[in-house]
């Protein structure tokens, strides 16, 4: 594997361990979100009151950033990890299987990338 895909690969590695660590207090407002819900609902409030309200909002868009900063980073590593298996010279269905996505999955995942064409064709099988 060239130095660039390796270096690639365990950049991506790096951002989904840091998207997960950052995750943590995220989780943490998010609880304390899901709670306030818990005991508006049994006080009788509406989720239309609640989601209004200020506190709840950020339960929304707490998750919403959670699982955005998760996909971006799994995309990114998937992404590195094709390149690199399809640069040592595995067939596209070879790389599919590998990281369980279909062969049109890993194709995409290697055309992602403007410019790196030279990569898809000189491992092609």
């Amino acid at each position: 594997m060239s130095e660039t895909l390796h270096d690639e690969v365990l950049e991506a590695l790096a951002m989904l361990i840091n998207a997960l660590e950052s995750s943590r207090h995220r989780v943490e407002a998010v609880y304390e979100g899901a709670k306030h819900l818990r005991q508006g609902r049994s006080h009788g409030l509406s989720y239309a009151e609640l989601l209004s309200s200020v506190g709840c909002r950020g339960v929304i868009d707490g998750v919403s950033d959670l699982l955005d900063g998760l996909v971006n980073a799994g995309s990114r590593l998937r992404h590195a990890e094709a390149r690199a298996l399809r640069a040592e010279g595995l067939s596209l269905s070879k790389v599919g299987a590998v990281l369980g996505v279909s062969r049109q999955r890993a194709s995409a995942l290697l055309e992602d990338v403007g410019g790196d064409r030279a990569v898809e064709r000189s491992g092609r099988r």
